[in-house]
């Protein structure tokens, strides 16, 4: 008796439904995936894995979601794989111009989900649909990565995506070895918790450390990256790490009460405004103004605000009223509050080491500190002087 053989249960068959999914979903409305892409992805798979145009026609109905989907029920069968691409592409055109892909990639941002690699692949591929030169891309890449600009310094300059990885790969170690050594308190700021100066590698050099600390963001965040040894990009060894975390790089911090709630303010007479951090804000339930600027951080990094908020202010028991602040990310800045010299230039402070106070003129602990110098309203009669040259 001859075995009845099934069709379906042929390799061809099987190989085929094997790698039908090799072909992602397309919407219609995904810009980062236009109908030229998803039209060449079907016929490259159909070459690779030698799909029959009839295969090609399923794999192209199956892969059609959202609106496409929509559209496709409305429409008379396609009997064919040229006649679906002929139609669809005539009812999404691709519309993905350079302007577009420069908006799509500014826009872009890491999401939390994603590891680097997937981000940088995910970009890399959106730079190459508008033809857009590896070194701009790779500065989107870097820009969309929600972290301090101080901490991205060593990525910023990399214009291939081979060294971008490899940079990537520091970056990550650091950024891992920092959590055990830091936490983060209730607003978002970084407490340091070791207060001694560790260097894990004894034969890092001074030199190096010194050249490197002009990179190193010192405050209480001390989230930098670029305190590592060039050994470390060569061999990947995490004991060449040096942790500066000494009280003597500890920041000048003033507690600032704002609607009863405190936080930890920053006191820098090098900032131009005073800045409170978006969530800071939301927590205090303050209202944002549209007026906003663009900041200049470090490396002359461009930072654009996202609006102001007037608020009167508590310090030390004493109240400041109408106090502005321009409000930005917390990934931008790790406290709650900068206080900058547009506060600063309404008080009188005072420092020793990390301790600041502020006074008033109404202060009299202030004005005891303050000499006045007397001068003389009459000059002594000179009529006594005969000589004239003497006398002038």
């Amino acid at each position: 008796m001859s075995k009845n053989t099934n069709a379906g249960d042929s390799p061809d068959h099987e190989q085929f439904w094997c790698t039908k999914d090799a072909v992602p979903s397309f919407s219609g409305q995904d810009k980062t995936y236009p109908i030229s892409k998803w039209i060449q992805d079907i016929e490259d798979n159909g070459d690779i894995f030698q799909w029959s145009p009839t295969q090609q026609l399923l794999v192209a109905r199956r892969s059609l979601t959202g609106t496409a989907a929509l559209w496709f029920r409305a429409e008379k069968t396609f009997k064919t794989w040229e006649e679906l691409k002929t139609a669809i592409s005539k009812e999404f055109p691709d519309t993905l111009d350079q302007k577009t892909v420069h908006e799509l990639m500014s826009a872009r941002k890491k999401k939390p989900s994603e590891s680097l690699l997937e981000y940088l692949y995910t970009m890399k591929e959106l730079g190459k649909r508008g033809k857009m030169p590896d070194y701009i891309a790779i500065r989107y890449i870097v820009d969309g990565i929600p972290d301090l600009e101080s901490n991205k310094i060593m990525l910023y300059g990399v214009t291939t995506y081979s060294d971008l990885k490899d940079k990537f790969k520091i970056y990550e170690m650091v950024k891992e070895k920092m959590k055990t050594y830091f936490t983060t308190n209730e607003c978002g700021a970084i407490d340091d918790v070791m207060h001694d100066v560790h260097v894990v590698n004894t034969d890092m050099k001074c030199a190096t450390i010194h050249e490197r600390n002009a990179k190193y963001d010192s405050d209480s965040s001390n989230r930098s990256i670029d305190v590592i040894d060039q050994d470390v990009k060569n061999n990947n060894n995490n004991n060449n790490i040096a942790l500066f975390t000494s009280r003597s790089r500890q920041k000048p911090l003033k507690t600032v009460k704002i609607c009863d709630k405190t936080a930890e303010a920053l006191v820098d007479s090098g900032s131009d405004i005073n800045l409170i951090t978006d969530e800071w804000r939301r927590q205090l339930g303050l209202s944002v103004n549209s007026d906003s600027v663009s900041v200049s951080g470090l490396g002359l990094s461009i930072i654009k605000t996202s609006g102001s908020c007037t608020v009167d202010i508590i310090i030390d028991d004493k109240k400041y009223e109408n106090v502005k602040f321009y409000v930005i990310s917390k990934s931008e800045m790790p406290f709650c509050i900068i206080l900058g010299n547009d506060f600063l230039q309404r008080v009188t402070m005072c420092m020793n080491g990390n301790s600041v106070w502020f006074g008033t003129k109404d202060d009299e602990w202030l004005n005891c500190m303050l000499s006045e110098v007397n001068v003389c309203s009459d000059f002594p009669s000179t009529d006594h002087i005969k000589d004239t040259e003497v006398k002038l």
